[in-house]
Formats: structure tokens, sequence, C-alpha cells
């Protein structure tokens, strides 16, 4: 088996969760700005950021209780074997405690 690829692989897993986590603190922090600046858009040489808007609907008893029977109606049809499924591989990443651990302390060293 080619070892590196797997190291690869979980390196960049690892970079992937960092910077998720970074755009997690800063898209707040770029939509206050917008906000304060009374705009919807802002060019920058990095490109161009919107202000999104996005409309969370919620429903009465009445749809709320047909996607309750939908759902029973699943578990139905999946337990007596009238629904029908496809199975599809994908890959499972777990880092090791010990790695988890040592980032953190780098990370807090960092930060001192």
């Amino acid at each position: 088996m080619n070892k590196q690829l797997f190291n690869e692989y979980a390196d960049l897993k690892r970079q992937e969760r960092d910077i998720a986590s970074r755009i997690e603190e800063l898209a707040p922090l770029l939509l206050s700005e917008i906000e304060t600046a009374e705009v919807e858009r802002v060019q920058s040489e990095a490109g161009t950021f919107t202000k999104g808007k996005r409309k969370n609907w919620t429903f009465t008893e009445k749809v709320k209780s047909a996607e309750s029977a939908v759902k029973e109606l699943k578990k139905i049809e999946c337990a007596d074997g009238s629904a029908t499924f496809e199975e599809k591989s994908y890959l499972i990443f777990k880092e090791s405690v010990a790695d988890i651990i040592e980032e953190k302390i780098r990370d807090e060293i960092s930060q001192e």
C-alpha cells in the first residue's frame, strides 16, 4: 500500500478542518463589515463579497404531522422490503487521538 497517499489525505483533511474553522470565524465579521457599510456587495482584489438572504420557514402542525407520517411509512417500507436501496462505498477517516492532542499543544504554544 502507498502510505504516502494515506498520509497526504490525512494532512489535507486536517488542513480542510482548520480552513473551515477559520472561514466560520471570518464570515460573521465580513457580514458585519458589509452591514456597517450599508451596502449589499463589496468588491475587493480577491473577488466580490455579497450579503445573501435566505428564508427560514416554520411550518404548521399539519405539515409536521404529514412529515412524521411519511417518515414512519419510510421505516415500514425499509423493514418490509418494498423500498429499494443502492449501496455505495465511501472513505471514513478518523484522526488518531495522539495527533489531535499534539496539534492542540502546538496551537496553544503558537498563541503564547
